[in-house]
């Protein structure tokens, strides 16, 4: 499978599950800007997917919430 799709396919998996009311999955794929309302509007995000960041394939990262003063620092690998 490569990177292509593993996000995708975390989701599906995820929506099979019974999860609690509150969790929504949302499969993002291209969406991109699109994707602001759903980050605005909650608590927690989860991103599910590849990154080349020199570890090990399924390493997981974790990263601290950001200020919304400081979105423009986040870039999408397309736009950077």
């Amino acid at each position: 499978m490569g990177d292509d799709g593993v996000g995708v396919r975390i989701a599906e998996e995820l929506l099979r599950r019974k999860l609690p009311s509150d969790v929504q999955v949302v499969v993002g794929s291209v969406a991109g800007m699109a994707l602001v309302g759903h980050l605005l509007e909650s608590d927690r995000v989860v991103f599910a997917d590849a990154i080349d960041a020199g570890a090990e394939p399924g390493a997981v990262f974790r990263s601290t919430r950001r200020r919304r003063s400081d979105s423009a620092a986040l870039q999408h690998h397309a736009t950077a």
